[in-house]
């Protein structure tokens, strides 16, 4: 569910959900599931484009 084709009705929040599972599940980051949280009403938005956009240069 987190690689669904960007821009396909409600795929945003489809992918927020499955991040939500996955972060309770200790499989992803703070971070990334911040990333598809902004993203999970912007189908056309791709979540690792923003959270590579927030990361500070020294990361």
């Amino acid at each position: 569910m987190l690689r669904l084709p960007l821009g396909a009705p409600g795929s945003g929040m489809a992918r927020y959900g499955a991040a939500m599972y996955f972060y309770r599940s200790g499989k992803l980051d703070a971070d990334l599931l911040e990333a598809y949280r902004i993203c999970c009403n912007l189908d056309s938005e791709d979540p690792d484009a923003v959270a590579r956009s927030r990361r500070s240069p020294d990361e």
